[in-house]
């Protein structure tokens, strides 16, 4: 996927040095594979051959491979002698290729704990070239605010990890050495995925406001900057905002999969001009990512980037406003009475009456990121200005029919019952999912009015 190539500029696939203080241990040798596993470990079985891919259809033999990855993620992290400074949480999720795990790094006793997402795979060739390609596209959007960010990972025949962040603790090393690839160890985020919110939010009788829309729909759009010029940080870099890049041409690089289980919240930045009331969210899970630029038939407007990307986290924001978790693209919705676009909700007849508190500008912004012709979408450098204008210019007195919703107050008051009330479930978010699609909606339960959200109304 990302080989060298002529519209590849950056060289993503490149092996960077591995660093000094780590979760493996680059002198131990990982365990090998437990024939349960087949093809799937981090090294070759006994008679040294790969197993052949599992038939995604079949059901039993999925149910096999889950619950061995299952049993080897349980024991692995719940032997104290193997693995003294690790202990397991729990499962977030499986996929047709792998399972995730919630493990805490408590090797340095004087700090609290520390969360990640442990990612196994198993499967074959299908999600070595999976995990493969979440590796490179992860190595190379590290450092971006708007997106989970990878601490350490082993391919599946490797006797060492590739690369790993530094600034983890280091305790008489106690690593991770006896887990084979494939695995990837990523940050874990602490807010639940979007669909948590969307739940929840869905439940309540009044609209999202729309000064969170705008909010959510940057963190989109500096997503999608980020896929299109990477910052590639350095190993011990913080996190920085996604900025478009002076003198590059854009990568193209297209997630693919951008639905609401990809989707994740972290905390509130004091202090931050952009998420000093509303959280940050990241994507997750680039298992079916894909640089675009190499295609067939190639965007011919690559400054308004892959059409997925924007189409899809407007799609998002789209879903808070029609709560309706299922949107799909049909015919017959127009903007400006030509401009076909998928944004069917908020553009069939009668819509702008459906939505009489929606800020106008900003559905025609998410009309016009999801418009179905190239020619039409505007360019990402536009819809930034855009997003970054409201967010910083927008306040309650631009929404004189909703004043009291749109406040500062306001705002905090509903983050706060979204995310950190009793009342929100803990966050079960599926880190692997490579193959995921939307489920079908599910109803909310009847009466679905919590006091919390009553009382704040």
């Amino acid at each position: 996927m990302f080989a060298q190539h002529p519209v590849d500029p950056y060289n993503i696939a490149r092996n960077l040095p591995p660093p000094e203080d780590a979760l493996f241990d680059p002198a131990a040798v990982p365990l090998m594979v437990p024939p349960d596993l087949g093809g799937g470990g981090g090294q070759q079985g006994g008679d040294g051959q790969q197993a052949d891919n599992p038939d995604p259809n079949d059901e039993i033999e999925q149910e096999r491979r889950i619950n061995a990855a299952r049993g080897l993620l349980m024991t692995y992290f719940t032997d104290e002698k193997k693995t003294p400074g690790f202990q397991f949480r729990r499962f977030l999720g499986q996929g047709g290729y792998g399972i995730a795990a919630l493990v805490a790094d408590v090797r340095n006793k004087e700090l609290p704990p520390r969360l990640l997402v442990v990612k196994r795979g198993f499967g074959g060739e299908a999600v070595e070239k999976s995990m493969g390609r979440e590796i490179d596209c992860l190595q190379c959007i590290r450092g971006g605010m708007h997106f989970a960010q990878i601490l350490a990972f082993r391919q599946r025949f490797s006797t060492k990890p590739i690369w790993e962040i530094r600034d983890l603790f280091r305790n008489r090393g106690r690593y991770l050495n006896g887990l084979p690839g494939p695995t990837i160890v990523t940050e874990y985020v602490e807010n639940g995925t979007f669909e948590d919110f969307f739940d929840k939010t869905r439940e309540w009788q009044e609209p999202v406001p729309n000064r969170i829309l705008w909010n959510i729909l940057l963190c989109g759009i500096r997503a999608c900057i980020g896929m299109m010029w990477p910052i590639m940080a350095e190993h011990k870099a913080p996190t920085q905002i996604e900025t478009i890049g002076p003198n590059r041409p854009p990568l193209m690089l297209q997630h693919s999969d951008i639905h609401m289980k990809n989707v994740v919240f972290g905390e509130l930045q004091h202090g931050s001009e952009e998420h000093d009331l509303v959280p940050a969210y990241k994507l997750i899970d680039f298992g079916v990512a894909r640089n675009v630029a190499e295609d067939n038939f190639p965007p011919l407007q690559p400054e308004k980037g892959p059409f997925w990307n924007g189409r899809d986290v407007a799609g998002l924001v789209m879903a808070l406003i029609a709560k309706v978790y299922n949107w799909e693209p049909r015919w017959g919705a127009f903007l400006d009475g030509y401009i076909q676009t998928d944004a069917w909700d908020l553009y069939i007849p009668g819509a702008e009456l459906r939505y009489p508190w929606l800020d106008p500008d900003l559905r025609e912004l998410i009309g016009r990121m999801m418009a179905k012709d190239e020619p039409n979408r505007i360019p990402i450098r536009d819809c930034l200005a855009m997003a970054t204008a409201a967010v910083r210019d927008k306040t309650a007195d631009d929404y004189p029919n909703r004043r009291e919703a749109e406040t500062d107050d306001a705002i905090l008051a509903y983050i706060q019952r979204a995310f950190h009330d009793a009342e929100q479930n803990p966050a079960q978010a599926p880190w692997f999912v490579p193959d995921a699609r939307r489920p079908a909606p599910r109803p909310s339960a009847a009466g679905a009015v919590s006091a919390a959200a009553a009382g704040g109304r």
